[in-house]
C-alpha cells in the first residue's frame, strides 16, 4: 500500500528501481507467499524488475553453478614433496613446533595434500598431541 502511495506521489524513477526479496525467499508459509505475489504484481504494474535470489525475468542471466557431485576447489600450484620438505625446514627450524593451520598457510597447503605428504614422508615430521591439538616438529 506505501508503495501505492509512492507511485501516485510520482516519487521515484522506474527505470532506477529494483526490488530485491531477500528475506524469506522462497517463502516459507502462505502468509508469507501472498506477500511476494503482491509485491509481483504491484511491480509488474509499473513495468520493473522483481529479483528473488538476484533473479528476475529482466536482468541477465545468473551463471550456471557447478554441476550436482562436483565440488569447486581453489586452486593452489602443484607443489612437489621436495618443495615440502624445503619449506617445512625453514618454518621449523630450531626445533620450533607448529600447527598444521600454519603449515597450510606458510606453504600454501591443503589438508588432502598435507595428508599425502605425511604418508610418503613418515620420517621427516614429528607429530605431537592429539586430533585437535597437534603440532608438527622436524625428526631428529
Amino acid at each position: 500500500d506505501s508503495f501505492r502511495k509512492l507511485r501516485s506521489k510520482g516519487v521515484f524513477d522506474r527505470a532506477k528501481f529494483l526490488m530485491v526479496i531477500d528475506h524469506s525467499a522462497p517463502s516459507p508459509n502462505l502468509g508469507v507467499s501472498a506477500i511476494h505475489k503482491k509485491y509481483a504484481k504491484e511491480l509488474k504494474e509499473v513495468e520493473t524488475l522483481l529479483s528473488r535470489f538476484g533473479l528476475s525475468a529482466k536482468a541477465p542471466k545468473a551463471t550456471k553453478a557447478a554441476p550436482a557431485g562436483k565440488r569447486t576447489h581453489r586452486s593452489l600450484p602443484k607443489i612437489s614433496d621436495e618443495e615440502i620438505k624445503a619449506q617445512l625446514s625453514k618454518i621449523l627450524a630450531g626445533g620450533k613446533k607448529v600447527s598444521s593451520a600454519v603449515i597450510f598457510k606458510e606453504v600454501g597447503l591443503v589438508r588432502p595434500r598435507f595428508t599425502a605428504f605425511l604418508k610418503a614422508n613418515s620420517a621427516f615430521l614429528h607429530i605431537e598431541g592429539n586430533k585437535r591439538s597437534t603440532t608438527y616438529s622436524l625428526k631428529g
